[in-house]
């Protein structure tokens, strides 16, 4: 055992058995006894733990969606969301695996968004109390790049076998939304801050379908039967009825088009995308004659042809929202100009940035829809320039690789998971300019946790790239390697 991992077993014991403590002081004293049996598991399981917590948050993110943000583990009075207690156990055992470049980049900015939010926080949470604490969540959240690249440290091949299943679930479950109220009806009621079915609900799955229709197209982890799973994620989609979905799939779709390559395994991937399209639009065009019910209305083609529509300005299913969006975004903006250095610091998290407005039943809504424009409300352009700089430094270089001919070629595994993880960003990246996506850990947990596996694929095929050269000028004869020179 390396000293750097005796080190993070015995924090992972202090940290646990300190919160523990401090969670027991208001509640029972049984909750010392899970910290101290928590710090204990830490410290035999090690990196074991980190892996066991990361498929726990991002199998839960991805399948109950919702409901699954809304489980908590009472504490003191209050419920701590069983997402960023994963998240934390998480980090103090993979923290300091992300040493890899790409890795070490974007965990750096991850580190310095965080700071500007705990400092941001820190003047917010005396006045607005846990809305402040809600609201600054996203980035710890999005820590789990670091989850991510953790788990990818045991290969591609071995992320795929076990994600498949998550997506077979996921595809299983999402063909369920027309019964999600009987599913709602029969499942437990969970909540952190007001009661809420954990089944049944279906906010983010957009998001998590076109990531599974990509990844069944490129990956084939079923065989065949991976043709027939991504044309019933896109008929899912076509039942979710989301533009934001519709334009996600659009430009997923259209970056995996355009990688470079005109050769046959080239070719062999873009069939596979046509066919799995075109697969889908039959499943979906069965559904036509039977008509149920989506999100909005009737499965018909009349509808679809209404609901994109509303994107040109035209009245049609879904168009007041439209409307609300533009609203809100107005409200934001101006808020964050009005309020003194609001522009460079932000307005600050707990403050309703959409003016009071509600829904059904007296819900706030608070946020304006548009997570880029969130972030900078709240933390203005020093917080929003982070933001983005950290989206780059993953999403660039799992782009080049994925582009880059050295990686592989596009038939080989790393490639065509580079590939998958490009392509299963974009859904996540789009959606958050239309959604609070990525205020709920059905956002946040897939998109970072994918763009850590990204990151270390990305290093993994660097280190290969590497070494290579060098492998084959000592295994070559002296003659060649002059000659070569």
């Amino acid at each position: 055992m390396s000293r750097r991992e005796v080190v993070t077993r015995l924090v992972a014991v202090g940290a646990a058995s300190a919160t523990g403590g401090a969670v027991a002081a208001g509640q029972r004293g049984w909750l010392l006894a899970g910290g101290i049996v928590a710090g204990g598991l830490g410290l035999a399981l090690g990196p074991l733990l980190g892996v066991l917590t990361s498929w726990m948050a991002l199998s839960g993110a991805l399948v109950l969606l919702y409901g699954f943000a809304n489980l908590g583990i009472p504490a003191g009075g209050l419920a701590v969301p069983v997402t960023d207690v994963l998240l934390g156990i998480g980090l103090v055992v993979t923290l300091p695996e992300a040493r890899g470049q790409a890795g070490r980049r974007a965990v750096r900015l991850w580190l310095a968004l965080a700071t500007v939010a705990a400092v941001r926080l820190g003047t917010d949470a005396p006045r607005f109390g846990l809305l402040a604490v809600r609201d600054a969540l996203m980035p710890a959240e999005a820590g789990f790049l670091v989850l991510g690249y953790h788990l990818a440290r045991a290969g591609t091949d071995c992320i795929v076998r076990r994600l498949r299943w998550v997506f077979l679930v996921c595809a299983l479950y999402f063909a369920l939304y027309p019964v999600r109220d009987l599913l709602a009806a029969l499942g437990p009621i969970v909540g952190i801050q007001r009661p809420v079915p954990l089944l049944g609900q279906y906010a983010g799955a957009g998001p998590a379908a076109v990531a599974g229709f990509m990844f069944m197209l490129l990956l084939r982890p079923f065989g065949r039967w991976s043709v027939l799973l991504a044309g019933a994620f896109l008929a899912e989609l076509l039942v979710f009825q989301a533009r934001g979905h519709y334009l996600a799939l659009a430009a997923a779709v259209t970056l995996v088009v355009s990688f470079p390559g005109r050769g046959g395994r080239e070719a062999r991937v873009r069939a596979r995308v046509a066919g799995g399209l075109a697969l889908g639009i039959l499943l979906a065009a069965s559904l036509f004659p039977l008509a149920p019910s989506g999100r909005l209305g009737q499965v018909t083609p009349e509808f679809y042809v209404e609901h994109v529509g509303t994107l040109l300005g035209r009245e049609g299913p879904g168009a007041g929202t439209i409307r609300h969006r533009l609203d809100w975004y107005r409200h934001t903006w101006d808020l964050a100009w009005r309020t003194p250095y609001g522009v460079f610091v932000g307005v600050g998290y707990g403050v309703d940035l959409t003016g009071g407005f509600t829904v059904t039943g007296g819900i706030p809504v608070r946020q304006p829809h548009n997570d880029y424009l969130e972030v900078f409300a709240r933390t203005g352009v020093i917080g929003l320039c982070l933001f983005i700089a950290l989206l780059a430094s993953i999403f660039l270089p799992i782009l080049r690789a994925a582009r880059d001919p050295a990686s592989g070629a596009p038939g080989t595994g790393e490639r065509r998971f580079l590939w998958w993880v490009a392509a299963g960003l974009v859904p996540y990246l789009v959606g958050a300019a239309a959604q609070p996506l990525l205020a709920f850990p059905y956002g946040t947990v897939p998109l970072f946790t994918f763009a850590g596996m990204g990151l270390a694929a990305v290093d993994q095929v660097r280190s290969a790239v590497r070494r290579e050269p060098r492998g084959a000028e000592a295994d070559a004869p002296a003659p060649s390697a002059r000659t070569v020179a």
